[in-house]
């Protein structure tokens, strides 16, 4: 929490102080307790004392704290308040966000994924790359960082076991942070397939018998195949579209 006091002398009758936050007044509440205290002088003028207590948030960096003052002479002579500003200041942990929720990227290409963040001080003391919740190694050369208003990881030669849940943790002298959502990478991959044959037993020349051929895709993603060409001896006999 922190305390801010504000100090009228000179006034009589005693002066009223009050808290404002930018316009909106400051009450005597839980969240931010009000205490005020007049102390009459020899001359017959007052020192009142306003004392609040706050417990800001990152929301409430620079955020102009104001006190005003004011007595039944003022009223009467219709003069604005005396008023005195302060600034607030508050340190904070990186607030993080990814840039994008979804990445495609074909195998052998380079992709790059970004995180934005907000942070009282500016100055980061750790940046850490997660893949599948596991820090990422950026001694390999596959990895480089680029740092400028964002923070993002270079990925060089995609590979099929890069597809997965990346994000970022950023840490300032105050603290640490990441996304509530991390990015999904998905790396396309080449289909590799295998020819099945129904039926499986060898056709004897001139039975009469219809002999079916089957592509089937062993691995690639994504795995549902767009043009199936068939040949035979190098022979290009159809193709299929999706």
């Amino acid at each position: 929490p922190s305390v801010l006091v504000c100090v009228s002398a000179g006034a009589r009758p005693a002066a009223v102080l009050s808290w404002y936050n930018g316009s909106l007044p400051l009450l005597d509440r839980d969240t931010h307790p009000v205490r005020h205290m007049a102390i009459l002088q020899a001359d017959g003028t007052y020192i009142t004392r306003s004392r609040i207590v706050l417990t800001p948030t990152r929301f409430d960096h620079n955020r102009t704290i104001q006190c005003r003052a004011r007595n039944e002479v003022l009223d009467h002579l219709k003069q604005e308040p005396q008023k005195d500003n302060f600034t607030l200041h508050v340190n904070y942990s990186p607030v993080v966000s990814m840039i994008s929720r979804t990445v495609f990227v074909n195998e052998t290409e380079d992709f790059q994924l970004s995180c934005t963040f907000e942070g009282n001080p500016r100055n980061l003391v750790r940046v850490v790359w997660f893949h599948k919740d596991t820090p990422i190694d950026m001694d390999s050369e596959r990895y480089e960082m680029i740092t400028s208003d964002m923070i993002s990881l270079l990925v060089r030669q995609a590979r099929k076991n890069d597809s997965g849940l990346y994000f970022c943790r950023l840490s300032n002298v105050i603290g640490q942070g990441q996304p509530d959502k991390s990015t999904s990478v998905e790396v396309y991959t080449r289909p590799t397939v295998r020819i099945r044959m129904d039926p499986l037993s060898p056709v004897r020349e001139g039975e009469q018998v219809n002999v079916t051929l089957f592509c089937d895709i062993e691995q690639g993603n994504p795995r549902i195949l767009t043009r199936v060409r068939w040949f035979m001896d190098r022979i290009l006999l159809n193709e299929l579209t999706q």
